[in-house]
């Protein structure tokens, strides 16, 4: 079954592919001229590169992510493609992954390039006067394919969808292998699938290969948002085949554009269900508030919290009793049951006291899959306890700062380790991590340079201290910048440009900026992981567990 869906995956037409490879071949000694920026790694990979083109605007701009054809290159988007964007207000990035695919190895490379890139480009926006949360996916054939999962990600920054003879007659041989209909979700954005054969074409690419698409728009009662042309090649080419309109194979993109721009704002959000401890509690009871201010004003979550390791998703799990001590499990498993989550946060688990590192999370995430097929899972990487001894507790467990002994255990233990579990064990689900406890790390730092533009005491109330108590529940200053992370992690807001008083002197929303650029920086993605390891990274948790249990008795 493989073998024949990836022989017919880009069977649609000698002649057409030719066209397609000779035009790309035609193209690449020019395509520098269309490009601000040229050959810019978006990842380590040879293959991670793409080019950059940016309105002159005073403001910034919207993104169009465009992925090429079969056999192509980020240097195959043509002069006139590029230019329906370039006019109409989209800055374009045109990125490379796999050129060829020919293997299903190959095609899901594609689609994680796709999520790398994406956040690369969001990360670093400003930097090129782009607004992160005005984002287009678009793509030719073959780019269609590997842009599908990300497009139909639901994620509230992609506003449309325009693909060019998307999702050939190949993707439709086996749908046990994958099947582009199923991707999509009540959450779709506003699509335009435009197709140059016309319907009962023989070509592969004929428009006809994507009606179970067009179906699950209308299954779904989205259909209002779906819109497909076909025959560009009989209304817009000429004998020899060459474009007679403006753009070419753009040519409906600023119809699309247009209707994007004059319609009713979005009401989106995501549903979430967030179950942790004291030191997640004030982030998850915070974000409502933070994305309906930024405009998400379909957000929706439900919270559950209890102290300490009662907060562990294997303590929820296993609290399963009668009476009051069930109560969070049976509001959990409700809530579940009810369907429409899409995205459930939990903390992470000291290793110590658990048979698996996997203990608790396997079992919600099994149970919240039954009615959430879709649903995504993140933990808030917690900041360290403790922190009047900080540094006598990161010298005892082998390193130099706490900074670094909270970076290997969260990273490499946590982020690392235990999300490449679930990547294994849940293949077809998107984990991911918030660095929460960074902002705990950074203000602490900031505290002992006397860098902080606002008078806190190290320990005491809540609203004028970085520490509430000895434990090290966090302060006002903390827990905003905190929340902060959460909504650029969770929403991708901007913060810098988010209008919101923080209610300190200190630049909070430029240190959760700074802290989540860092995070992807790393190359840190619902997708990647950093390579960090070579410490004994369950001796150190056990160590820290430890330590502060000691404290603790004393």
């Amino acid at each position: 079954m493989l073998t024949k869906f990836l022989k017919q995956l880009f069977s649609t037409g000698v002649g057409t592919a030719l066209l397609a490879i000779f035009t790309a071949m035609m193209l690449s000694a020019n395509a520098q001229a269309q490009w601000d920026y040229t050959n810019v790694s978006y990842g380590p990979e040879a293959r991670q590169w793409m080019n950059i083109a940016v309105p002159v605007a005073a403001e910034p701009t919207g993104i169009f992510f465009w992925a090429h054809a079969n056999g192509g290159s980020p240097n195959s988007l043509t002069p006139e493609e590029a230019n329906a964007m370039i006019d109409n207000g989209y800055a374009v990035v045109s990125w490379g992954s796999v050129g060829q695919l020919t293997s299903l190895t190959e095609i899901e490379t594609g689609w994680a390039d796709a999520q790398v890139v994406f956040d690369y480009v969001r990360a670093n926006a400003a930097t090129w006067n782009m607004d992160p949360n005005n984002i287009i996916i678009g793509g030719r054939s073959r780019g269609s394919v590997v842009s599908w999962k990300l497009a139909q990600s639901a994620h509230p920054a992609i506003v449309g969808i325009y693909m060019y003879n998307a999702l050939p007659q190949g993707v439709w041989v086996d749908l046990e292998v994958w099947n582009p209909a199923a991707e999509v979700t009540a959450d779709a954005p506003l699509t335009y699938l435009v197709y140059g054969p016309e319907w009962g074409s023989s070509d592969g690419h004929a428009p006809d290969n994507v009606a179970p698409v067009e179906a699950k728009y209308t299954e779904l009662g989205i259909e209002d948002r779906y819109t497909l042309y076909q025959d560009m090649w009989g209304d817009f080419q000429d004998g020899n085949g060459n474009w007679t309109n403006e753009y070419s194979t753009s040519h409906y993109l600023p119809e699309m554009i247009a209707l994007l721009e004059t319609g009713e704002p979005p009401t989106n959000g995501y549903n979430m269900l967030l179950m942790g401890n004291s030191f997640f509690g004030p982030y998850a009871r915070a974000i409502g508030d933070l994305a309906i201010g930024a405009g998400y004003t379909g957000h929706t979550d439900t919270v559950v919290t209890r102290g300490g390791d009662n907060g562990w998703p294997i303590s929820f799990w296993n609290d399963d009793g009668a009476g009051e001590i069930g109560d969070e499990h049976r509001l959990i498993k409700a809530t579940l049951d009810a369907g429409g989550v899409d995205i459930l946060g939990m903390v992470p688990t000291n290793p110590a006291g658990i048979v698996n590192p996997t203990d608790g999370y396997s079992e919600w995430i099994n149970y919240a899959l039954q009615n959430n097929p879709n649903i995504k899972v993140f933990i808030s990487l917690s900041g360290p306890d403790f922190p009047s001894v900080w540094q006598q507790t990161a010298e005892a467990a082998g390193f130099n700062s706490m900074q670094a002994a909270w970076e290997a255990y969260m990273y490499g233990g946590v982020h690392q380790t235990l999300l490449e579990l679930l990547r294994d064990e849940f293949p077809s689900t998107t984990f991911f991590t918030i660095p929460t406890g960074q902002a705990t790390l950074t203000l602490r730092q900031m505290y002992d340079d006397d860098e902080l533009l606002d008078e806190v005491a190290f320990e005491g109330p809540q609203a004028s201290s970085l520490f509430t108590d000895t434990k090290g529940h966090q302060g006002d200053i903390i827990r905003t910048t905190g929340s902060l992370v959460w909504l650029n992690a969770l929403y991708g807001v901007d913060l810098p440009t988010y209008s919101y008083d923080t209610g300190f002197n200190t630049d909070l929303k430029g240190i959760a900026q700074t802290i989540m650029d860092e995070h992807f920086g790393k190359g840190l993605s619902h997708h990647t992981v950093p390579a960090i390891g070579g410490i004994g990274l369950l001796v150190l948790g056990v160590l820290m567990v430890g330590l502060s249990a000691a404290r603790l008795k004393k």
